[in-house]
């Protein structure tokens, strides 16, 4: 079995990409997992840089993670936790730090190595394109 994953794209347009991530876990948990391809976007683009953050997270926490040789962390979601981070409202954007070797894209890891069934999140990422 694997766990039960889904991508809804709600926008994507030559400056903004916005969707929303969902994982239901069957106790196997997922690795560094690309969610943003951003070759791959209706408008592809260099890379992106994450606006806000909507989630919800139930047994498990998840980082968020910018791609790399040696992948970065962007941000930690806490397992069962919910909320809204408006990072644009700050004036203060989440921005890839183009590690070595940096592709651009965007993966999730969960973080708890007790993941069972059942345990999975909500996230939706609104982001602006740098062509």
């Amino acid at each position: 079995m694997v766990d039960s994953v889904a991508t809804e794209v709600i926008l994507d347009n030559r400056t903004t990409y916005m969707a929303k991530f969902t994982n239901i876990s069957d106790a196997t948990g997922e690795g560094a997992t690309v969610k943003i391809d951003v070759d791959a976007l209706t408008v592809p683009c260099h890379l992106v840089s994450i606006d806000e953050i909507i989630y919800s997270t139930f047994g498990a926490g998840v980082q968020i993670l910018w791609d790399a040789t040696t992948d970065v962390l962007v941000w930690m979601l806490p397992a069962n936790s919910s909320g809204h981070l408006n990072f644009r409202q700050s004036g203060t954007p989440l921005v890839n730090t183009k590690a070595t070797g940096y592709t651009g894209d965007v993966s999730f890891l969960f973080t708890s190595a007790l993941v069972s069934a059942g345990h999975g999140y909500s996230i939706v990422l609104i982001c602006t394109k740098t062509l």
